[in-house]
């Protein structure tokens, strides 16, 4: 699916082509190209940073469900232990009976 933002950064890019081929040819004054190959130059960092922090973003949160599935299995297996444990003292408390 083709977001706005991909869009724009491709026209960004395009504007940066075309001016740069523009003032090769000879037609746009060259502090005007410059401003304008600029702008287009920023705005297509500032996609790509949106970008990125997005999908840092989506990592941490990514991490933070795995540490939370790690606890779980943690308490679980804390647990089985602990009954293991328990039912191990039954059976010592048992045999000492006899």
């Amino acid at each position: 699916m083709v977001k706005i933002e991909d869009i724009l950064f491709w026209v960004f890019i395009a504007i940066i082509i075309g001016t740069a081929l523009w003032l090769l040819h000879g037609s746009p004054p060259e502090m005007n190209a410059i401003i304008t190959i600029g702008l287009a130059a920023a705005g297509s960092e500032l996609l790509i940073w949106k970008t990125l922090f997005k999908i840092d973003k989506n990592t941490a949160i990514g991490f933070l469900k795995a540490k939370q599935d790690l606890n779980l299995m943690e308490n679980r297996i804390n647990q089985t232990l602990n009954n293991i444990n328990n039912k191990s003292d039954n059976i010592e408390k048992k045999l000492s009976k006899k």
